[in-house]
């Protein structure tokens, strides 16, 4: 192949290639961020939950849900619903009709 059409490497290529990729850590810690939030979002499409609920359910400790539900409401996947009586906020998905 001649270096006339060879395509130029963008700048993240030669940055990956530098420093190897992403770390077997990273992929780790991605995969089981994704996880749990699709666990989140298939509990929080049938009622709105508290933090409590929803730790029970899915079986994870309650700083990394409360971790991920804080990082999806920031993108307004998730919304606050209400309170409850011992003033547990309820959350919801956003969009979503419930009953």
């Amino acid at each position: 192949m001649s270096e006339k059409t060879k395509k130029a490497k963008k700048p993240i290529q030669i940055l990956r290639e530098r420093h190897g990729g992403m770390s077997d850590k990273l992929k780790e810690w991605r995969k089981e961020s994704r996880r749990i939030k699709k666990a989140i979002k298939e509990q929080l499409k049938t009622k709105p939950m508290r933090i409590p609920d929803l730790t029970e359910v899915i079986g994870d400790p309650s700083h990394l849900i409360f971790y991920h539900i804080i990082a999806m409401k920031r993108w307004e996947d998730v919304i606050e619903t209400g309170k409850d009586e011992d003033d547990y906020i309820i959350y919801g998905l956003k969009g979503q009709e419930y009953e």
